[in-house]
This record gives structure tokens, C-alpha cells and sequence, in this order.
């Protein structure tokens, strides 16, 4: 399942003494946040699985993706930004690799015409017909609007209008939007983003388990992890819940050690995306007021021959994260008769105990000789169901960390800024 490994830390932290300190303001905070006291608490809707997906709702998802299926469709578009993008390729990776997609997925995420461009144009050299599932709750953002644009006229100018509206399919609010209205009038299949559910907890409404459903994803699979994390992790105790107690961790590190800081750190490929929406998510849960820690990310063993040398001898302004998967999906035992390359100490090792050993290594080198701080995440299987719990994890964990730095976890009030200078300069009324 997930094991939550925080014995890599100094000496003189004592973590019995910390969760004493924490646990009465943890019971009041998760309290207030479940009784609707909390800031921001009417956005909860994400932790109600049931609510979100009555068996006929799974039963429509499947259908739209046979019928694309059956009409030959090999390459999907998806546009996204944000929260809407991250927790989708996130899960699509962990669990189908990197190249083990049934289909050619192309993440339309920002508005470069170099990447839009390149995309287009394979896509025109392969065939003319392709899946558009364009992500936007308002219908305003530029970078999601642009995007779909640009695909949908393509999509129109290939096979016409009337037989675009097949293969195009609008994730939006319910009800109004700039999205929502264009999307009604012209006929697209559509499904409802909740009101209760902001972008980056939204992986596990039809924001992300729609598009995750075409990836080839068992998306049941996916909710059954999730609810058994909401089941695992109901209670306040952080002797229990794991997930809080990672957040109280993060608070110490912050406020108690002085780090300003969060190394978030895998060693497979296909989980860069996983430690890039932990990013996201402590980042724009808690990244308010000018307190809170700043998460970055590395994928060892790779960024040991880059920012490794800073890790080991750089200034001591931060702790680290490592998410492990316990077993790969793949693995292959190494067969050496000779020593001319002289490797022969490698022969009968699975390549996956070169990657646990640099992991050990690491960690032993970073903590022992280097005298940091290691928390240690351990998912059984990069598989639906560990990828539904972890993010049920990671959420809960997001939501009690803002909330002891008293922030609202589930606002985004400086995003705006940005948006409301580029909109000005473009000349927008």
C-alpha cells in the first residue's frame, strides 16, 4: 500500500515529542474542516467519491471511450493547464510508463506556437482524424482556450464540422461559462466540473479521470485506492494517519529547522510527473502571505550528476521527500559471463536492485554523511489503485500544511496577477 518512512532524521528530533506538540491543533483544524469551519471547507467535494461517480456516470465514460475506440481514433489531444493537466499525466505515467500508452497523447499546456505547431503538423502527416478533450472549468483561461481553438479547427478543416463534434469532448462547469455555453451550442459531449472541486484537487473528478479513462487507465481501480486512502486516513491521530503526520514534518522542518525549502525527490522516469504535482499542489495550497516552504523536485539517479553535488555539500536549507515504488512493473535480471567491462560483480542482479541500491546509497550519503533530514514514501506498486491512494494522501496532506500555516488551502489569489498584466497587454477590454 504506502509506507511512510521517517527514521532518516536527526538525532535530535524526537518525533513523539513533536506529534505531542502538534496533536491537539490538528484535532481542532481537521474538526473545524469538517464541520465547514475551515477556510475554504465548502471545497471539499473531492473526498466524496461516491457522490462524484454513480455507477451510470462510469457506465457514460466507458461508452464514449468504445466509441472512440471503435471509430479508430489513435491520437488524443488533451487541453489543460494547472491542476487540470498536472494529476492526469501524473497517473498516466506512473501506471503506463512513458512509452506504454494505447494511444498518442499530446498535453496541450501553454501556449507556445513551436510546441502547438510541431504537434499539429504530426498530426496532420499521420491521419486527419483525432480526439480533442479540452479541460476548462471557466472557459476563460488563454492557455486552455487558444489551444482548443487551434486543435478544434483542425479537427474541422480534416473531417468537417458536423463530424468533428464526435470526437471533441468539453470538461466544464455544469451549468454557465464561456465553455460551458460554446460548448452546449455546438453539440459537444460534455461532463460537469463540481463547484466544490478546485483544479488541483480535482484529478479524481472528470477533470482528470475522464481523459485517464482514453489513456487506457483502469479508472476504477483508481477510485477504489482513493476511497480506501479516505477510509485509512479518517481520523486526526498522527500516530494513525500518516498523512498528517507528514504534514505537521513539513510544518516542523519549516518553522522549528528554519528550512525554506522541500526536495522532492524519485528514481523512476515515470514518477517525474507524480513528484511535479506534489509540487504543484503544496505550492499553490500554501504558497501564500510569504510563509510557506518552496518544494522543488529532482529524478535520481539522473539529477545526482547535476544538482547532486549541491544536495551533498551544499547549504543545509532543506529536508527531503523520496517517493519509492517497492516493485517496478518491469524488470529484467542481468546475465555477465565475462569481466571486460568489468560489471561482472553485476551478474544475477534484477537492474531494479541497481535503482534501490543508488536509493540506499543516497539516502545513507545525504543523511549520514550529509547531515539531512529524509522522509521516505513507499508505494507497493506504480499501479490505478496505489496512484488513486496516493493522491488522497498527498491531498489530505496538502490541506492540513496550508492550514497550520494559516492559509486557505484551496484559493490561487496570485495566479491572478499574472493573468490580469498579459490580458492588458494584450490589449483585452
Amino acid at each position: 500500500m504506502l509506507k511512510f518512512d521517517y527514521k532518516n532524521l536527526d538525532k535530535k528530533i524526537d518525533v513523539h515529542s513533536v506529534i505531542k506538540k502538534y496533536q491537539k491543533d490538528v484535532n481542532k483544524i481537521i474538526k473545524d474542516m469538517n464541520e465547514g469551519r475551515g477556510a475554504g471547507s465548502h471545497m471539499l467535494g473531492w473526498r466524496n467519491i461516491d457522490k462524484l461517480y454513480p455507477p451510470r456516470e462510469i457506465k457514460r465514460i466507458k461508452e464514449c471511450v468504445n466509441k472512440w475506440k471503435k471509430a479508430g481514433i489513435k491520437d488524443l489531444i488533451i487541453i489543460a493547464i494547472g491542476g487540470s493537466f498536472v494529476g492526469t499525466k501524473a497517473a498516466v505515467n506512473m501506471v503506463n510508463g512513458l512509452y506504454g500508452d494505447p494511444i498518442n497523447i499530446y498535453f496541450i499546456n501553454n501556449m507556445s506556437s513551436n510546441y502547438m505547431l510541431q504537434i499539429a503538423n504530426k498530426l496532420n502527416k499521420s491521419q486527419k482524424k483525432f480526439g480533442i478533450i479540452c479541460v476548462s472549468k471557466s472557459g476563460t483561461t488563454l492557455e486552455p482556450a487558444i489551444g482548443f481553438r487551434i486543435f478544434r479547427e483542425l479537427l474541422i478543416n480534416n473531417i468537417g464540422k458536423d463530424k468533428s463534434r464526435e470526437f471533441i469532448i468539453c470538461i466544464t462547469d455544469g451549468s454557465k461559462g464561456t465553455l460551458y455555453n460554446y460548448a452546449k451550442a455546438k453539440g459537444y459531449t460534455m461532463f460537469s466540473v463540481p463547484d466544490d472541486i478546485g483544479g488541483r484537487f480535482s484529478t479524481l473528478s472528470p477533470v482528470g479521470i475522464v481523459p485517464m479513462a482514453f489513456a487506457g487507465l483502469d479508472i476504477e481501480k483508481i477510485l477504489q485506492g482513493a476511497k480506501k486512502a479516505l477510509t485509512d486516513l479518517n481520523t486526526s491521530d498522527l500516530y494513525e494517519n500518516s498523512a498528517y503526520l507528514y504534514a505537521v514534518l513539513r510544518h516542523y522542518f519549516y518553522k522549528n529547522k528554519n528550512f525554506p525549502m522541500e526536495m522532492i525527490l524519485v528514481y523512476e522516469p515515470q514518477l517525474q510527473m507524480l513528484a511535479y504535482q506534489s509540487q504543484q499542489l503544496f505550492a499553490e495550497s500554501e504558497g501564500k502571505g510569504h510563509s510557506s516552504l518552496y518544494p522543488v523536485y529532482a529524478v535520481l539517479s539522473t539529477d545526482l550528476h547535476s544538482v547532486g553535488q549541491y544536495l551533498q555539500e551544499g547549504p543545509r536549507n532543506f529536508f527531503e521527500t523520496t517517493i519509492m515504488i517497492e516493485k517496478p512493473q518491469y524488470d529484467m535480471k542481468i546475465k555477465i559471463d565475462n569481466n571486460d567491462d568489468g560489471l561482472k560483480y553485476l551478474n544475477n542482479k534484477n537492474l531494479y536492485d541497481l535503482t534501490k541500491k543508488a536509493f540506499e546509497g543516497t539516502v545513507y550519503a545525504h543523511h549520514v554523511d550529509g547531515g539531512i533530514n529524509n522522509l521516505i514514501v513507499t508505494l507497493s506498486k506504480a499501479d490505478e489503485y496505489h496512484y488513486g491512494y496516493w493522491f488522497i494522501w498527498n491531498s489530505l496532506a496538502a490541506v492540513l500544511s496550508a492550514y497550520l500555516l494559516k492559509h486557505n488551502p484551496f484559493d490561487q489569489p496570485g495566479v491572478e496577477n499574472y493573468k490580469k498584466q498579459m490580458f492588458s497587454l494584450l490589449g483585452k477590454k
